[in-house]
């Protein structure tokens, strides 16, 4: 797992997972602001991604998902970015990926 794709796993397990997540994406790919369309699809992609390779998902858990009653409310992408966060903050653990590495700050513990 390299550097960014974890620096995006720590920002899904974060209590203000978007704005983070944006913020890792600002930080390594893009400098200028983007729309709130454009932001949700292309981070979706890059989660989905990272999903795809360290906790699959099925075709089927995925519709049942998007189709959750809690996201009638939200714009498809941002439905789809917020099941990306999901599936990565509570299925990726040190246990089940032992090359995510331990933050610097808790090594000493």
């Amino acid at each position: 797992m390299d550097n960014i794709t974890q620096l995006f796993v720590r920002a899904c397990k974060t209590e203000n997972a978007q704005k983070r997540v944006y913020s890792v994406y600002k930080r390594f790919y893009l400098a200028g602001e983007m729309s709130g369309k454009h932001k949700a699809a292309v981070l979706t992609d890059i989660l989905s991604n990272i999903v795809d390779t360290h906790c699959p998902m099925t075709a089927n858990k995925l519709i049942s998902e998007i189709n959750n009653y809690w996201y009638h409310d939200m714009e498809l992408q941002d439905r789809m970015l917020m099941i990306m966060v999901r599936q990565i903050r509570y299925n990726i653990t040190r246990t089940s990926n032992p090359e995510l590495r331990k933050p610097a700050r808790f090594k000493g513990e």
